[in-house]
């Protein structure tokens, strides 16, 4: 069973789908749903098989496919400056990922916790984990 289909993407952004968005959408709709797997320590066929699908599980593979609709290029920020005219644009590194928070977020939800990887110790997770503590 998909998490989301491309008729949830539709209803999301407001209106029908083209072909071709149809066809973007069913490629992210299953490479979100096996990156959601993995977060989750899982195989493909687990995700094939969850029923029901928990609500952020669509969400997250709704959002994640607007994303690459609304920017396929992946781009992050743009900035202009007028005089001596200068333009500086950046792009996020490849492809579609899940954040941090978003795979913490899979592994609460299948696992009940968060501690599924190993993390290295340091000054920046330290300070990470003081502001937000893990749930």
């Amino acid at each position: 069973m998909a998490f989301a289909t491309a008729d949830d993407v539709a209803v999301r952004l407001g209106r029908d789908l083209t072909t071709a968005e149809e066809a973007m959408v069913e490629a992210v709709i299953e490479g979100v749903q096996g990156m959601i797997a993995l977060a989750a320590g899982k195989d493909d066929d687990w995700a094939d098989d969850l029923d029901p699908v928990p609500a952020y599980f669509k969400m997250l593979v709704v959002e994640k496919a607007l994303i690459v609709g609304t920017n396929p290029n992946g781009l992050r920020s743009e900035a202009k400056t007028l005089g001596a005219v200068e333009r500086s644009r950046v792009f996020r590194d490849a492809g579609v990922f899940l954040t941090d928070d978003e795979e913490d977020r899979v592994r609460v939800i299948v696992g009940g916790t968060d501690r599924a990887t190993f993390r290295v110790p340091s000054l920046v997770t330290d300070l990470y984990d003081a502001f937000y503590p893990p749930v």
